[in-house]
């Protein structure tokens, strides 16, 4: 069987990618992660336990391996050593990076494509561990691999990824509010626009990016087309059968009131929409997509598999409610 080496592999895209490897059984699995986030999983798996960000890192040198899939490199530095040192041990290696790589505050209402222009970065924010510098590192990982001329490589680029396992609660901040809350505070009248990419399917152009044979080096991974806000919402709401009401604030009452987009109210960039072009991918890849609905209806079946507390992402429930209380005086 052809061996593929996961970095990472344990909490969110990566389980849901090893779930579906071992169903196929085409494949024989190895794991490198620190083994802090779900130790337990896939005992039947060969582990390397280790930092990426160490001399660990080269334990994955002793074999040569089909595929890499690196799901869990934020570091451009580590990852230029890494390559340096792979050449002839790999066949192909495949980059999860992320829509965070575009400027896209430079392109209002316009569709992204894989040709713009990403972020640069700074020697500086090459060693920054803060989120403010994300974009950056993913863009400076991207271009160490675009620079590594001999490397059969694929980067994937999702939008917000979205899904079973997802540890951020970004979606599900606005799922327990629609399954919990009469009111429920919306900003700028949910007009913003972005790109979702459901992690089943994500899956889905990770495994065919393994064995594809004429392939472009970076795609748009997003797996749906652009929506508003509003538009996610109303999804939520016809899959649970609930109709919610939703107060108006704009970004003025917000910033005033210390709301800051995204860590206060996930998935709202302040006017900044995210739009990204998956022409390319659907026709490179031949795939077809789960209907966006059914996607949200399969996500709130993973929940109602869990106890629905509060998540950790976003403003608190309770000081939703003070700002509600200002807006309706």
């Amino acid at each position: 069987m052809q061996k593929v080496l996961i970095l990472g592999g344990t909490r969110f895209i990566g389980r849901v990618l090893v779930e579906k490897l071992l169903e196929m059984n085409n494949f024989s699995i190895t794991l490198f992660n620190r083994q802090k986030s779900n130790p337990a999983l896939f005992p039947e798996l060969q582990k390397i336990k280790g930092d990426r960000e160490t001399e660990d890192i080269k334990q994955i040198l002793q074999k040569d391996w089909d595929y890499v899939i690196d799901i869990s490199c934020y570091y451009p530095v580590s990852l230029e050593k890494l390559i340096s040192s792979l050449e002839g041990k790999v066949g192909r290696y495949i980059f999860i990076s992320t829509g965070s790589v575009y400027k896209f505050e430079n392109h209002a209402n316009q569709l992204i494509n894989e040709s713009a222009k990403v972020r640069k970065c700074t020697n500086e924010e090459k060693i920054d561990t803060s989120d403010s510098s994300y974009g950056q590192r993913k863009a400076e990982c991207e271009r160490v691999l675009l620079n590594a001329d001999w490397l059969d490589k694929i980067i994937l680029r999702p939008s917000v990824v979205y899904g079973k396992y997802d540890s951020s609660d970004r979606l599900y901040y606005w799922l327990y509010r629609i399954k919990t809350c009469s009111k429920i505070i919306l900003p700028d009248k949910g007009e913003e626009k972005s790109n979702y990419t459901f992690v089943q399917d994500f899956i889905e152009l990770i495994i065919k990016a393994l064995t594809i044979s004429k392939h472009s080096i970076i795609y748009n991974a997003c797996t749906h087309n652009p929506l508003t806000l509003k538009g996610l919402l109303n999804s939520i709401e016809n899959a649970f059968n609930i109709h919610s009401e939703y107060i108006n604030a704009p970004a003025e009452f917000l910033e005033k009131n210390n709301i800051t987009p995204w860590a206060d109210i996930p998935l709202w960039l302040n006017g900044k929409d995210l739009v990204m072009d998956n022409s390319k991918v659907i026709k490179d890849f031949n795939i077809n997509f789960t209907d966006f609905n059914e996607s949200i209806s399969k996500t709130i079946n993973y929940y109602n598999t869990t106890q629905w507390n509060e998540g950790k992402a976003g403003m608190r429930i309770e000081k939703e409610k003070e700002l509600i209380e200002k807006l309706e005086k």
